[in-house]
């Protein structure tokens, strides 16, 4: 036996008409809302792609010929010069030319140190001690640097807002020097007072 086709009321009818009705609308509804959605998504898309050059150059290596301000010449020789700048103190006298291939190691590590907090800043005790870098190759001077291991502890250059120093900066510099850090860093002494 076959089945026989059945034959719709208008019951039936009327509900497959509001339901048709009921997704023809809810469609209709929901065609402006995915246009709006594929609109901010395309947006997205445009604003990622603008950015992503930039994000992925700040991620990178940074070139120190960019931060530094000069040519993209690395230095040969490093000049450093430790004085101290209040008149009551001194410390043992350093002026040490050397001429090494960590001299470059620092030099592209200047760049990467963070920069120092902006506004007023309360720092450490500071009793003056500081190193003043120059990075050579050959007679021409790449960079002159005034570094600080007291205070804050900045190191600050002529096209510089000023960088914090890091224990790796000044673990490198007395390793070029070839002096214990504790010896480099040493806390300059009160003069003597004549009366």
């Amino acid at each position: 036996m076959g089945s026989s086709p059945r034959v719709r009321s208008a019951d039936d009818s009327a509900l497959v008409l509001n339901v048709t009705h009921g997704l023809a609308a809810a469609v209709s509804a929901l065609v402006p809302h995915k246009w709006r959605y594929l609109m901010l998504a395309r947006r997205w898309v445009v604003l990622l792609m603008i950015c992503m050059p930039i994000l992925l150059t700040a991620c990178g290596h940074t070139d120190p010929s960019s931060v530094l301000g000069h040519s993209t010449a690395m230095p040969s020789s490093l000049r450093v010069v430790r004085y101290v700048i209040l008149p009551s103190n001194e410390a043992a006298p350093l002026d040490r030319t050397v001429t090494s291939t960590l001299v470059q190691s620092l030099y592209t590590l200047i760049p990467s140190l963070p920069f120092g907090p902006k506004g007023d800043v309360s720092c450490p005790v500071d009793f003056g001690l500081r190193f003043e870098l120059t990075f050579s190759r050959s007679s021409q001077v790449l960079m002159r640097a005034v570094a600080s291991p007291e205070g804050c502890g900045t190191i600050s250059w002529d096209t510089s807002e000023g960088r914090l120093t890091t224990e790796a900066f000044w673990s490198k510099l007395a390793q070029i020097l070839g002096v214990p850090e504790s010896q480099l860093l040493a806390i300059p002494t009160t003069r003597a007072q004549i009366p």
